[in-house]
């Protein structure tokens, strides 16, 4: 797939609380100062997300100052099912010092988050 057509696609997801619509691909942001393990409960990505057959993962090393994005297929996991899922850093240390948070997947057709209408904000000429 396209890096393009992935990103008409998925939505980066960076809040506290990020928010997906079952079975949509999204695309999730970690970094730290320090070495870590990210890791989104029952949820895998491909190691390398734009190479066909790539083998999935469900936790990742990085090290520190380097930011990582899991290209995640699916919101729900493999069976896409809605519920809320835990994100975290897997090294023990940094998730009980607050380095995780929940994933919540809505189900399909879920009317709690709407497109944005008339979201353009005006233009002004400079003066």
């Amino acid at each position: 797939m396209a890096v393009a057509a992935l990103a008409d696609q998925a939505l980066a997801l960076t809040a506290l609380q990020p928010v997906s619509e079952v079975g949509n691909p999204f695309i999730f942001d970690a970094s730290s100062e320090q070495n870590g393990m990210f890791s989104i409960e029952k949820h895998e990505w491909p190691i390398e997300p734009f190479m066909p057959g790539a083998d999935l993962i469900s936790v990742v090393e990085f090290s520190g100052s380097e930011t990582l994005d899991a290209f995640v297929p699916s919101a729900g996991g493999l069976y896409r099912q809605p519920a809320d899922y835990v994100w975290s850093n897997q090294r023990l240390p940094y998730s009980q010092s607050g380095q995780w948070g929940y994933l919540r997947v809505l189900p399909s057709g879920d009317s709690r988050i709407l497109p944005l209408t008339g979201g353009v904000p005006p233009l002004h000429a400079a003066s």
